[in-house]
């Protein structure tokens, strides 16, 4: 999944992969971006099958491998035919809901 390089460790005040909660928040690297996003798109696909409702066209889950880096994960679940009319992305962006978003495309010389 998603997870920014740590960079130096020493510039981290506790391990960056070390999961602790304080003040009732959690901290650690990678937990927000985006494992908790992926959870979240997963548990608001099962609370809206328990609640009666069954969605219109098949609905996918996919995670970006190397979204850091090109997003090459999602340009693999293209090229293997699953496309969308829509897509909700958990992105952790200010603690707001945003409505678009820009993307990447990277191009040779």
């Amino acid at each position: 999944m998603d997870v920014v390089p740590t960079g130096p460790l020493e510039n981290w005040t506790a391990p960056p992969f070390e999961p602790r909660v304080e003040d009732g928040w959690l901290y650690e690297r990678g937990p927000g971006d985006m494992k908790a996003g992926l959870a979240a798109n997963l548990f608001a696909f099962d609370a809206t099958t328990a609640a009666g409702f069954s969605p219109a066209a098949p609905i996918h889950l996919q995670s970006v491998v190397e979204e850091e880096s090109t997003g090459n994960g999602a340009l693999s679940a293209l090229l293997r035919g699953y496309t969308g009319d829509a897509v909700l992305i958990p992105e952790p962006v200010e603690n707001a809901l945003v409505r678009t978003n820009v993307g990447e495309i990277s191009g040779g010389d």
